[in-house]
């Protein structure tokens, strides 16, 4: 084996393939088609990229690194109240719809709805995930051109 692994090889909750996270919410930079997990850096994100806010929400150590965020960050990628802020930012920004839709699927112990929830904002930017929030979250990003 050429180099050292840099942690544990895991499953991708969002592409549901084995490889090599370098933090806990963000699948590795050469991964592209991984989009970032709900957690609070992609809250940060979306409050920066679609929200507008211009401060930071992390607190960081005089020599860089990263040691709490904000309390005042909200919790746009797990919370469906934050989640509509964000909805109602990207449609009054885009003038445009936004569409979801939620999977179920019949099982033999009855309906399933656990299933993948999908955002699509007009014809802009869509993109699915297992919950409301973090897809709405990743649509927006899209939307702005944040994300691919």
């Amino acid at each position: 084996m050429v180099g050292k692994m840099k942690g544990p090889q895991e499953q991708c909750p969002s592409c549901r393939e084995d490889h090599m996270r370098e933090s806990a919410s963000i699948c590795p930079p050469d991964d592209r088609k991984c989009p970032p997990l709900p957690g609070r850096e992609l809250d940060a994100l979306v409050a920066e990229k679609v929200m507008g806010h211009g401060k930071s929400f992390s607190y960081l150590h005089p020599d860089g690194i990263r040691i709490g965020w904000d309390p005042c960050l909200p919790a746009y990628s797990t919370d469906a109240n934050a989640a509509l802020e964000v909805v109602k930012t990207v449609v009054d920004r885009f003038k445009c719809e936004m569409h979801l839709r939620n999977e179920i699927r019949e099982t033999p112990l009855g309906w399933d709805h656990s299933g993948r929830v999908t955002v699509q904002f007009g014809d802009i930017a869509g993109a699915y995930s297992d919950s409301a929030p973090h897809a709405i979250c990743l649509a927006a990003l899209k939307a702005v051109g944040a994300i691919i």
